[in-house]
């Protein structure tokens, strides 16, 4: 059964807007420094905390809900339990690909050798100006 009133959530809303629009108001003003605001920030969440609270489920709501969590329980367990059938019966072995043998290569005497000269390249220094 639902239980919550419409007036006693408006009017929550309400003076929590009240507390933060006054809280931000006292603070730009220098009336209150910034302990003061977070206490008329902190109120409006005490308040829909004690609302909630007040919401709370009965001891016969709680064994229901206990007993809703159990099947739930019961049910996943038993979902579990048959995944690894299912994935065993989805897979097939891979089939063995044959070893691939690498063919070394053969290179013939001075392959490697370099048949460029390096030369050094000419640097001209020009001196600064002097004025």
């Amino acid at each position: 059964m639902n239980s919550t009133n419409p007036l006693t959530e408006i009017s929550l809303g309400v003076i929590a807007v009240l507390f933060v629009v006054g809280g931000v108001f006292l603070l730009y003003v220098g009336k209150i420094d910034f302990a003061g605001a977070a206490l008329m920030f902190g109120f409006p969440a005490a308040l829909f905390g004690i609302n909630q609270a007040l919401k709370a489920p009965s001891q016969q709501q709680q064994q229901q809900l206990g007993a809703l969590a159990q099947q739930g329980q019961a049910l996943t367990s038993q979902a579990l339990s048959v995944l690894p059938t299912v994935v065993a019966a989805t897979q097939q072995p891979a089939p063995a690909t044959p070893a691939v043998q690498p063919t070394p290569v053969q290179l013939a005497p001075g392959a490697l050798a370099s048949t460029t000269a390096v030369q050094p390249m000419p640097v001209v220094v020009v001196p600064p100006e002097t004025k």
